[in-house]
């Protein structure tokens, strides 16, 4: 194992992400689920690709990496779905192609372009979306998730921003990947939590 920190961790957040994918695919909103489902998905092929690589060839290396950034840009879908289910905007096919549709582009781009930090960029335009859905939900339904999702949102930010800042624990045994990993723990929950309220609030005024 190269990066046992960072892979561990990797782990977590897939074991994590599987969890809260279960608990959230029943709730009829299919943003959240699309988020943790694709976030366990790529905490999985990030594992991989930062513990078990060292001796696989450059093209092996390549796949797995873009596998692993394209789930992370399809966490960014997941966002701005729950955004656009916020909004009520359109209909669920409707909403679907138009977060798919960018997130298709998006793995064309980081095939050429490998950088985990146009990953964080597509999170940050999917944020987009989803701040602008929470902030309809909270004015319809006052204390009914959307602060627990925003803070939830807002610890990632800074997660990003530290980890692409290469900002860590204990540089040489626990650097900067396996420090944005922790952090993100307490921001999915959070996240979690928040949207489990808002769908209820959702369901309960239909």
């Amino acid at each position: 194992m190269t990066e046992p920190a960072t892979t561990l961790t990797d782990v977590l957040l897939a074991l994590i992400g599987l969890v809260l994918f279960v608990q959230q695919r029943h709730t009829g909103r299919q943003g959240a689920a699309m988020f943790f489902a694709a976030l366990a998905v790529a905490a999985v092929f990030g594992a991989v690709s930062h513990g078990f690589l060292s001796a696989a060839t450059p093209a092996v290396r390549q796949i797995v990496w873009w596998i692993t950034l394209v789930c992370t840009g399809v966490t960014a879908a997941g966002l701005a779905l729950i955004g656009l289910e916020s909004l009520d905007w359109s209909t669920t096919r409707t909403r679907l192609l138009i977060v798919l549709v960018p997130t298709a582009l998006f793995a064309v781009v980081v095939w050429f372009d490998p950088r985990f930090r146009l990953g964080l960029m597509a999170t940050a335009v999917g944020g987009l979306v989803f701040a602008t859905g929470l902030i309809r939900h909270a004015r319809r339904f006052p204390g009914s998730g959307a602060g627990l999702a925003a803070l939830g949102i807002g610890i990632s930010v800074v997660a990003g921003i530290l980890q692409q800042r290469g900002v860590a624990v204990y540089p040489v045994h626990f650097d900067h990947n396996a420090t944005y990993h922790v952090i993100l723990i307490p921001a999915l929950l959070l996240l979690h939590a928040g949207t489990l309220r808002m769908a209820s609030a959702s369901k309960s005024a239909t």
